[in-house]
């Protein structure tokens, strides 16, 4: 009768180890001493005539029967188990460190640093078990090698073991090992470091003979934190200071004192790897104590470097300067003759939407200009026409408050907000772009704007003049209190556009040049180019702010008054003979004159309250330019009447 197979593998596996009451196999009998150096073997990583490496279950496994002869079988497997679980821990370790050296793709580098760090860790317990076998190799066999005695020396080995194969299960991701996966460098460095910090936090309070734990992972952790640290000299040696691209030609090494991987945290993390901690500080106290405050060190002195090279190699405040010569309208020749050609456009009811021709008229302008040479090249200076509704909250806030105009002419359908559409574009050159960026350059060209409605006011006046100058003959009533309004609005315009260029275009650039003098860093450097924006920004009522918003609507309105009164003096001068049209036009300038009267007194109210100028003295020098010899108000604060009979106190 043939026996099934399966009840012969049921027997055979019954007895395979050992019949516990039967007589063992002598050829199976061994020595104390031979399982004490087969242990320590496996500890390091080798197989064993009793030992062997199980690569179906993956773990050390002892010999099947072997024996001593003054231990049960119970006592010797409880014995070896502890041996053999300690040397699969580690033996999985080598594994999977050798996976991740060995894989198709190369390992990202904080996964690499990992991976050495473990690797050393590891070397370092199996060099336990050396040095043990290495003592009893030695001996002069006055003290016998037992097991139980290599349980107690190998104790530190057999926990270190566990806990290290945990780490590296726990700290890798394992669809990183998958074939199609794909995980990037910078979420596998986040997934590890982020793993290694929340176990550190987690032992750093742990007393009783467990710190070997934190020490290991405290070396595992700044030995896997110095890529980002690396990373970080590189963005800032090759990155930032190196040149990869070779620009009405210089070699780091001639101008930086440190080489690749010798800064101070770099040497810092190294050492914490060899030292042995008294202590168990936090992991957040490493961090900040041990790397933070000289990484801070360090990006101090490389910010002094690039401050130093923006300053003289890049020519920083030349670009400024350029930024100044534009924005703030410093170089009158450079912008003279596209501002003449859209002005008159703009005179004629023609409208600004061909950014073609806008471009082609500034191409030319600057090309014609003696301060042409300024910009590296024409077109670094376009041009563009935005809508509306790119206006910013207080621009909008700012025209929704203006005193309407209860009459259109046909200029004020291209009235002063029309060059709110306009938006220049300077092409800053690297790596100035730190500074003037997309935000700033946004800024610059609200001031811009405001200037340009400026211009406009004082270019459609200076015109009407001309035209009035011609008529000079008929010194009527009428005549000469448009002569007076005139000089009026000329008066307002000419003392705010000399405001501007004294307080904006002179001081403020003045405070600038004295700020990045001063500045020690690069911080410190954009710091101050902020204060400086935020300065012009003010005081040219273009700040977020509703108080800025209501000043800047009355100026505005004065400014759109100005095109109105010109508009009128344009009729009078082409068509002036019909009665209608003049008595139409005398409405018009009654009603001009009260609202720049209305205008005048609410901003002498605002300008010279004693708070706001006290908070912003260059108000109290706005108030001095408009209200020049007291016209408009008197030295005790009373704002009086165009007759001068009448006057209202301010409060």
């Amino acid at each position: 009768m043939e026996v099934p197979a399966s009840l012969i593998s049921k027997v055979h596996s019954s007895f395979s180890d050992g019949l516990h009451f039967a007589a063992p196999l002598p050829s199976l009998s061994t020595s104390e001493i031979e399982l004490v150096k087969g242990a320590l073997h496996i500890c390091q990583g080798f197989s064993s005539d009793l030992f062997y490496w199980d690569h179906i279950g993956q773990s050390f496994r002892v010999k099947t029967g072997i024996y001593v002869s003054h231990l049960t079988r119970t006592s010797l497997y409880g014995i070896l188990d502890q041996f053999t679980y300690a040397a699969t821990c580690l033996k999985l370790v080598e594994i999977l460190v050798n996976k991740i050296h060995k894989s198709a793709r190369s390992p990202p580098p904080t996964l690499r640093a990992f991976a050495c760090s473990v690797s050393a860790w590891l070397k370092k317990l199996r060099d336990v078990a050396l040095r043990e076998e290495e003592n009893i190799s030695t001996g002069d066999g006055k003290m016998i090698a037992t097991l139980l005695g290599l349980s107690s020396s190998l104790s530190s080995l057999c926990s270190g073991a566990e806990y290290l194969l945990q780490i590296v299960h726990e700290a890798v991701p394992g669809a990183y090992f998958e074939p199609n996966s794909y995980i990037a460098a910078a979420d596998v460095a986040v997934y590890i470091l982020n793993q290694l910090y929340r176990k550190l936090d987690e032992v750093c309070l742990v007393q009783g003979g467990e710190e070997d734990a934190y020490r290991m992972l405290l070396y595992i952790f700044t030995g896997s934190l110095l890529p980002y640290v690396e990373g970080l000299d590189s963005w800032l040696f090759e990155g930032t200071l190196d040149d990869p691209f070779e620009e009405e030609d210089l070699h780091i090494s001639e101008f930086l004192p440190f080489e690749k991987n010798s800064t101070l945290p770099s040497r810092i993390l190294s050492w914490m790897q060899s030292a042995e901690p008294k202590v168990t500080p936090l992991p957040v106290v490493i961090l900040q104590e041990c790397l933070i405050a000289y990484i801070k060190k360090q990006a101090d002195y490389i910010g002094r470097i690039i401050l130093s090279k923006l300053l003289y190699d890049w020519r920083l405040l030349d670009e400024l300067e350029v930024l100044r010569a534009i924005y703030l309208l410093g170089s009158g020749d450079l912008l003279q003759h596209f501002l003449v050609v859209i002005f008159n456009k703009l005179d004629k009811g023609e409208s600004l939407d061909d950014d073609f021709e806008l471009n082609t008229i500034l191409q030319e302008s600057i090309r014609n200009s003696a301060d042409g040479s300024l910009l590296s090249t024409p077109d670094s200076l376009v041009v563009s026409i935005t809508k509306n509704s790119d206006l910013s909250e207080d621009e909008q806030h700012g025209a929704s408050i203006q005193i309407s105009t209860p009459r259109k002419s046909r200029l004020q359908t291209m009235g002063i907000d029309v060059l709110q559409s306009l938006n220049f574009t300077y092409k800053v050159s690297w790596p100035l772009e730190l500074l003037a960026n997309v935000e700033a350059l946004k800024k610059y060209n609200q001031v811009m704007i405001f200037l340009l409605k400026v211009k406009r006011a004082k270019f459609v006046l200076d015109k009407a003049r001309r035209w009035m100058w011609k008529d000079r003959s008929t010194a009527t009533t009428t005549r000469k209190r448009h002569w007076l309004l005139e000089q009026k609005l000329l008066h307002f315009v000419n003392a705010f556009h000399q405001y501007v260029m004294d307080r904006v275009y002179h001081s403020a650039w003045r405070e600038l040049c004295e700020g990045v003098a001063a500045a020690r860093s690069l911080d410190e450097v954009i710091e101050v180019h902020e204060s400086y924006l935020l300065s012009i920004q003010r005081q040219c009522f273009v700040v977020p702010d509703k108080l800025w918003a209501l000043i800047a609507s009355r100026i505005n309105n004065i400014l759109g008054l100005a095109l109105d009164f010109y508009s009128i003096q344009q009729t009078l001068s082409s068509g002036g003979a019909v009665s209608a049209i003049k008595t139409r036009c005398e409405m018009e300038v009654d009603r001009i004159e009260r609202q720049f009267d209305e205008c005048i007194a609410f901003l002498l109210r605002i300008l010279s309250f004693k708070l706001n100028v006290g908070q912003f003295p260059h108000l109290a020098d706005l108030v001095t330019r408009i209200n020049y010899n007291y016209f408009y108000m008197s030295d005790s604060g009373s704002l009086m009447t165009t007759s001068g009979s009448d006057v209202i106190t301010s409060r």
